[in-house]
């Protein structure tokens, strides 16, 4: 999920766990700013993949 809410695709070298849980991105720098505030990017990453379901 892109930061602008759409799918986006993923390179397996750029993850990060986070509280147990295993997040792909698709550069190295992506995952420093998902990781600088995982609380609200996953949060926000939760509902987008809500409305993309839908």
């Amino acid at each position: 999920m892109s930061s602008s809410g759409q799918a986006a695709g993923v390179n397996p070298e750029n993850w990060k766990i986070i509280d147990g849980k295993l997040y792909l991105g698709w550069s190295s720098e992506s995952m420093d700013e998902f990781a600088a505030n995982p609380k609200t990017n996953i949060t926000k990453a939760n509902q987008a993949w809500e409305r993309l379901a839908k």
